[in-house]
């Protein structure tokens, strides 16, 4: 799924995140230059908790602004299951 500069924002990332929870079986997911900000990462990375996307592979933040605390709140709010088959993590 490539949502790359959908300007989804903060605002919209509680929205973004509902519809990811319905999609477990997605690949691969592109969500550069979202202008997500450390706040929208935060309800991504709640999505992602337990059970998450199990077969997820592939996933592109890059571009979002995140800075160390985007970064520091998306390791925080992931749980040990959340993203097991991931090979490829940009930032």
């Amino acid at each position: 799924l490539n949502l790359s500069f959908s300007r989804v924002g903060p605002e919209g990332s509680p929205y973004l995140a509902r519809a990811l929870a319905k999609l477990p079986k997605m690949r691969e997911l592109s969500m550069g230059m979202c202008g997500l900000q450390p706040e929208g990462m935060r309800n991504i990375a709640e999505t992602l908790r337990d059970p998450g996307l199990p077969t997820l592979k592939s996933l592109d933040l890059r571009g979002n602004g995140l800075g160390d605390e985007g970064i520091i709140t998306f390791t925080q709010a992931l749980g040990p299951q959340s993203l097991p088959r991931l090979e490829v993590l940009s930032l």
